[in-house]
């Protein structure tokens, strides 16, 4: 059980990604979220044990949450770690009147380009961002090189494990040059669930 002091900040944050599942020694399997609050703006949510929150707490992209939530031990300043018996689940944000409900959270945050995005990581250590690409060059699908370990199998004794994880057999990365007139081009890896 966690003391109310525990997670001091209580935040709405709209839900942008959800990463795939990974095994975890120390988590069994765990979700990276990202998404964006009016305060900090991005926000990286871990861990998350999404498969294994009751479903009327697993929450969809572009839904808000309300959660409390403190700051990460992660080096990285928009890196919060939730407390998941926090979460309420409210309304998914609307396509309508071209995503005008979506646009209100993310346009405060969009950078000018990934090169930018850069240049404030090397900075100040951000990792998140938003922008437009100037082009996409080319969608890269290649086999996995990479495999679960028996962390996924194992069975908590007060837990149900719910349905096996499954190894995507596939990487997925996008080629692309952003929007600063210095862009030599840019490889992104697709992890979004």
């Amino acid at each position: 059980m966690t003391k109310a002091g525990d997670f001091p900040l209580e935040r709405e944050v709209v839900i942008t990604v959800k990463a795939y599942p990974n095994p975890s020694q120390k988590y069994q399997e765990t979700v990276c979220v990202a998404g964006v609050t009016k305060e900090e703006g991005w926000v990286r949510l871990y861990p998350i044990s999404f498969r294994h929150l009751p479903k009327g707490l697993q929450f969809k992209k572009y839904q808000i949450i309300r959660l409390k939530m403190r700051k990460h031990e992660d080096t990285r300043p928009e890196s919060f770690r939730p407390d998941q018996q926090s979460f309420r689940l409210d309304k998914i944000l609307s396509t309508a009147e071209g995503w005008r409900e979506r646009k209100n959270w993310l346009l405060p945050t969009v950078k000018a380009s990934m090169c930018e995005i850069l240049a404030l990581q090397r900075e100040t250590g951000v990792s998140l961002g938003m922008f437009k690409p100037k082009e996409i060059c080319e969608l890269v699908v290649e086999k996995a090189d990479r495999e679960w370990n028996a962390i996924i199998n194992q069975l908590s004794l007060f837990e149900n494990p719910g349905k096996p994880l499954e190894l995507i057999p596939f990487r997925f990365k996008y080629k692309y040059v952003c929007d600063d007139p210095h862009c030599k081009g840019h490889e992104q890896s697709i992890i979004d669930w």
